[in-house]
């Protein structure tokens, strides 16, 4: 559902938990909506949902080995490790708050 929050949850198989490149996006499988940032902020500590596929920079995510990172920015997704938890951005130093499980 468009502007719901991006949580932490178990890694189910289903199509809500998967995340797929597309044309500098990532979108997800199961509602066809992008990673995108709370009101577009560039910023630590804002939280991500899922909104239109727009092509802006709050939505230029990209996989890196297990971090997903934000263009340029030296934003990263962060997790908390609580299932339920928003995720938010924060820094990618590379710690279990920055590490997702990637599948092909």
């Amino acid at each position: 559902m468009r502007n719901s929050p991006v949580i932490e949850a178990d890694c189910t198989g289903h199509p809500e938990t998967k995340w797929r490149p597309r044309d500098g996006n990532l979108v997800n499988e199961a509602s066809g909506l992008c990673l995108s940032i709370n009101d577009g902020r560039l910023a630590k500590g804002v939280g991500l949902l899922v909104w239109d596929c727009h092509g802006g920079p709050d939505q230029a995510w990209a996989l890196k080995g297990t971090q997903i990172i934000l263009g340029t920015t030296g934003l990263c997704a962060n997790g908390m490790g609580l299932k339920g938890s928003t995720v938010v951005t924060g820094s990618c130093d590379k710690n279990a708050a920055t590490t997702w499980n990637v599948a092909n």
